[in-house]
Protein backbone atom coordinates (compact mmCIF):
# COMPACT_ATOMS: atom_id res chain seq x y z
CA UNK A 1 0.00 0.00 0.00
CA UNK A 2 1.32 3.44 -0.87
CA UNK A 3 -0.37 6.61 0.36
CA UNK A 4 1.33 9.81 -0.65
CA UNK A 5 0.55 13.46 -0.09
CA UNK A 6 1.35 16.06 -2.69
CA UNK A 7 4.12 18.53 -1.88
CA UNK A 8 3.13 22.00 -0.78
CA UNK A 9 5.39 24.75 0.42
CA UNK A 10 5.84 24.29 4.20
CA UNK A 11 4.20 26.83 6.50
CA UNK A 12 5.38 27.17 10.07
CA UNK A 13 1.87 28.00 11.26
CA UNK A 14 -0.07 25.17 9.72
CA UNK A 15 -3.21 23.16 9.77
CA UNK A 16 -2.72 19.90 11.63
CA UNK A 17 -3.34 16.54 10.01
CA UNK A 18 -4.47 13.81 12.38
CA UNK A 19 -3.61 10.21 11.59
CA UNK A 20 -5.44 7.68 13.71
CA UNK A 21 -4.73 4.46 11.85
CA UNK A 22 -5.21 2.13 14.76
CA UNK A 23 -5.31 -1.42 13.53
CA UNK A 24 -4.70 -3.00 15.84
CA UNK A 25 -4.91 -0.64 18.81
CA UNK A 26 -3.40 -2.28 21.85
CA UNK A 27 -5.40 -1.87 25.05
CA UNK A 28 -2.36 -0.98 27.12
CA UNK A 29 -1.74 2.01 24.89
CA UNK A 30 -4.78 3.78 26.35
CA UNK A 31 -4.65 3.32 30.14
CA UNK A 32 -7.50 5.68 30.99
CA UNK A 33 -6.19 8.63 29.00
CA UNK A 34 -8.35 8.18 25.93
CA UNK A 35 -7.32 9.10 22.38
CA UNK A 36 -6.09 12.59 23.30
CA UNK A 37 -3.54 11.47 25.90
CA UNK A 38 -0.01 12.89 25.56
CA UNK A 39 1.70 9.60 26.40
CA UNK A 40 0.80 5.94 26.86
CA UNK A 41 0.74 6.20 30.66
CA UNK A 42 3.68 3.86 31.23
CA UNK A 43 6.02 4.90 34.02
CA UNK A 44 9.06 2.80 34.94
CA UNK A 45 11.68 3.50 37.60
CA UNK A 46 15.26 4.07 36.44
CA UNK A 47 17.72 1.22 36.78
CA UNK A 48 20.63 2.33 34.62
CA UNK A 49 22.21 -0.23 32.26
CA UNK A 50 21.89 -3.84 33.43
CA UNK A 51 23.30 -7.17 32.43
CA UNK A 52 20.62 -9.64 31.42
CA UNK A 53 17.36 -8.14 32.72
CA UNK A 54 15.50 -5.26 31.10
CA UNK A 55 17.10 -1.91 31.87
CA UNK A 56 15.39 1.46 32.20
CA UNK A 57 18.04 3.97 31.18
CA UNK A 58 17.26 7.55 32.15
CA UNK A 59 18.29 10.60 30.13
CA UNK A 60 18.41 14.25 31.16
CA UNK A 61 19.94 16.93 28.98
CA UNK A 62 23.30 18.15 30.25
CA UNK A 63 23.90 15.25 32.66
CA UNK A 64 26.90 12.98 32.41
CA UNK A 65 26.08 9.90 34.42
CA UNK A 66 25.39 6.22 33.89
CA UNK A 67 21.65 6.33 33.28
CA UNK A 68 20.44 5.86 36.83
CA UNK A 69 17.90 8.19 38.47
CA UNK A 70 20.61 9.99 40.44
CA UNK A 71 23.04 10.28 37.53
CA UNK A 72 21.20 10.20 34.18
CA UNK A 73 22.92 9.94 30.82
CA UNK A 74 23.16 13.30 29.08
CA UNK A 75 21.92 12.44 25.58
CA UNK A 76 19.34 10.14 24.05
CA UNK A 77 21.82 8.83 21.48
CA UNK A 78 24.26 7.82 24.23
CA UNK A 79 21.45 5.90 25.89
CA UNK A 80 20.57 4.18 22.59
CA UNK A 81 24.21 3.17 22.21
CA UNK A 82 24.32 1.79 25.76
CA UNK A 83 21.00 -0.06 25.52
CA UNK A 84 20.53 -3.71 24.68
CA UNK A 85 17.52 -5.34 23.01
CA UNK A 86 14.39 -4.93 25.12
CA UNK A 87 15.62 -1.96 27.14
CA UNK A 88 13.61 1.19 27.85
CA UNK A 89 14.98 4.73 27.53
CA UNK A 90 13.13 7.24 29.70
CA UNK A 91 13.71 10.85 28.67
CA UNK A 92 13.25 13.84 30.97
CA UNK A 93 11.67 17.11 29.94
CA UNK A 94 13.83 19.44 27.86
CA UNK A 95 15.07 20.01 24.35
CA UNK A 96 17.56 17.54 22.90
CA UNK A 97 19.54 18.85 19.94
CA UNK A 98 20.19 15.45 18.45
CA UNK A 99 19.79 13.35 15.34
CA UNK A 100 18.89 9.92 16.71
CA UNK A 101 20.08 6.85 14.85
CA UNK A 102 19.31 3.18 15.45
CA UNK A 103 20.62 1.08 12.59
CA UNK A 104 21.05 2.14 8.98
CA UNK A 105 19.88 1.24 5.50
CA UNK A 106 21.49 -2.12 4.75
CA UNK A 107 22.65 -2.57 8.36
CA UNK A 108 19.51 -3.03 10.41
CA UNK A 109 19.86 -3.01 14.20
CA UNK A 110 18.67 -6.06 16.11
CA UNK A 111 17.99 -3.90 19.19
CA UNK A 112 14.29 -3.38 19.78
CA UNK A 113 14.01 -0.60 22.35
CA UNK A 114 11.35 1.74 23.72
CA UNK A 115 11.87 5.51 23.78
CA UNK A 116 9.54 7.16 26.29
CA UNK A 117 9.44 10.97 26.53
CA UNK A 118 7.70 13.16 29.07
CA UNK A 119 9.47 12.29 32.32
CA UNK A 120 9.90 14.75 35.17
CA UNK A 121 13.43 16.05 35.58
CA UNK A 122 13.89 13.90 38.69
CA UNK A 123 12.18 10.90 37.04
CA UNK A 124 9.65 10.68 39.85
CA UNK A 125 6.74 10.68 37.39
CA UNK A 126 5.83 10.84 33.72
CA UNK A 127 3.34 13.16 32.02
CA UNK A 128 4.24 14.31 28.52
CA UNK A 129 1.64 17.09 28.65
CA UNK A 130 3.51 18.70 31.55
CA UNK A 131 7.08 17.52 30.96
CA UNK A 132 7.71 18.08 27.25
CA UNK A 133 10.60 16.17 25.68
CA UNK A 134 11.65 17.56 22.29
CA UNK A 135 13.96 15.86 19.79
CA UNK A 136 15.26 18.81 17.79
CA UNK A 137 17.15 18.18 14.56
CA UNK A 138 18.21 21.82 14.56
CA UNK A 139 17.65 22.14 10.81
CA UNK A 140 20.85 20.14 10.30
CA UNK A 141 19.81 16.49 9.96
CA UNK A 142 16.89 14.07 10.24
CA UNK A 143 15.60 14.01 13.80
CA UNK A 144 14.95 10.26 14.12
CA UNK A 145 16.28 7.39 11.99
CA UNK A 146 15.33 3.79 12.82
CA UNK A 147 16.24 0.69 10.83
CA UNK A 148 15.43 -2.29 13.02
CA UNK A 149 15.03 -6.01 12.42
CA UNK A 150 13.38 -7.64 15.39
CA UNK A 151 10.44 -9.79 16.39
CA UNK A 152 9.70 -7.79 19.54
CA UNK A 153 8.28 -4.31 20.03
CA UNK A 154 10.09 -1.09 19.17
CA UNK A 155 8.31 2.04 20.41
CA UNK A 156 8.56 5.85 20.23
CA UNK A 157 6.08 7.53 22.59
CA UNK A 158 5.51 10.96 24.09
CA UNK A 159 7.84 13.26 22.13
CA UNK A 160 7.80 16.43 20.11
CA UNK A 161 9.92 15.75 16.99
CA UNK A 162 10.87 18.94 15.21
CA UNK A 163 13.29 20.80 12.94
CA UNK A 164 14.57 17.66 11.25
CA UNK A 165 15.77 18.02 7.68
CA UNK A 166 17.23 15.98 4.83
CA UNK A 167 18.99 17.89 2.08
CA UNK A 168 20.35 15.11 -0.12
CA UNK A 169 18.60 14.24 -3.37
CA UNK A 170 16.20 11.39 -2.68
CA UNK A 171 16.43 11.94 1.08
CA UNK A 172 13.33 10.69 2.87
CA UNK A 173 11.78 11.67 6.17
CA UNK A 174 13.07 14.91 7.63
CA UNK A 175 11.28 14.20 10.90
CA UNK A 176 11.25 10.41 11.13
CA UNK A 177 12.42 7.66 8.88
CA UNK A 178 11.56 4.25 10.31
CA UNK A 179 12.05 0.93 8.57
CA UNK A 180 11.15 -2.40 10.16
CA UNK A 181 11.95 -5.94 9.14
CA UNK A 182 10.65 -8.82 11.19
CA UNK A 183 7.55 -9.38 13.30
CA UNK A 184 7.88 -6.18 15.31
CA UNK A 185 5.68 -4.42 15.97
CA UNK A 186 6.90 -0.86 15.55
CA UNK A 187 4.62 1.40 17.61
CA UNK A 188 4.68 5.18 17.08
CA UNK A 189 2.30 6.81 19.53
CA UNK A 190 1.48 10.13 21.21
CA UNK A 191 4.03 12.16 19.23
CA UNK A 192 3.82 15.64 17.71
CA UNK A 193 5.90 15.71 14.49
CA UNK A 194 6.19 19.31 13.30
CA UNK A 195 8.29 21.66 11.15
CA UNK A 196 10.39 19.01 9.45
CA UNK A 197 11.66 19.46 5.89
CA UNK A 198 13.16 17.53 3.01
CA UNK A 199 14.84 18.63 -0.19
CA UNK A 200 11.96 19.94 -2.33
CA UNK A 201 13.93 19.48 -5.54
CA UNK A 202 14.33 15.75 -5.05
CA UNK A 203 12.04 13.45 -6.99
CA UNK A 204 10.90 11.34 -4.04
CA UNK A 205 11.04 13.06 -0.68
CA UNK A 206 8.81 12.98 2.35
CA UNK A 207 8.55 14.90 5.60
CA UNK A 208 8.20 11.60 7.41
CA UNK A 209 8.50 8.09 6.11
CA UNK A 210 7.63 4.60 7.33
CA UNK A 211 9.02 2.07 4.90
CA UNK A 212 9.07 -1.70 4.30
CA UNK A 213 6.92 -2.41 7.32
CA UNK A 214 5.94 -5.93 8.26
CA UNK A 215 4.05 -4.74 11.36
CA UNK A 216 3.30 -1.15 12.31
CA UNK A 217 0.80 0.12 14.85
CA UNK A 218 -0.35 3.70 15.26
CA UNK A 219 -1.44 3.35 18.86
CA UNK A 220 -2.77 6.86 19.36
CA UNK A 221 -3.28 10.02 17.33
CA UNK A 222 -0.09 11.35 15.78
CA UNK A 223 0.00 14.94 14.57
CA UNK A 224 1.94 16.02 11.48
CA UNK A 225 2.24 19.71 10.55
CA UNK A 226 2.16 20.05 6.76
CA UNK A 227 4.77 17.55 5.72
CA UNK A 228 4.87 15.03 2.93
CA UNK A 229 4.16 11.61 4.34
CA UNK A 230 4.20 8.18 2.79
CA UNK A 231 3.64 4.53 3.68
CA UNK A 232 5.44 2.11 1.40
Amino acid sequence: MRIKMRWRKPRWVATTMLLSLCSPVLAQDHPGKGPIGHDNGVYLACTGPTGSVRAVICVRSGSGGDGSQATPIGSIQSAINAAKAGDVIAVAEGSYAESLVLGSDGAYSSKNISLLGGCASDFSSRDAATFVSTIDGGGLARAVTIFVQANAETRIDGFVIAQGVTTDTGGNGGGIRAELMGGGPLVISHNLVANNLTNPSASDVHGSMLDRLDSVTFAAPIFFHVVRFVFV
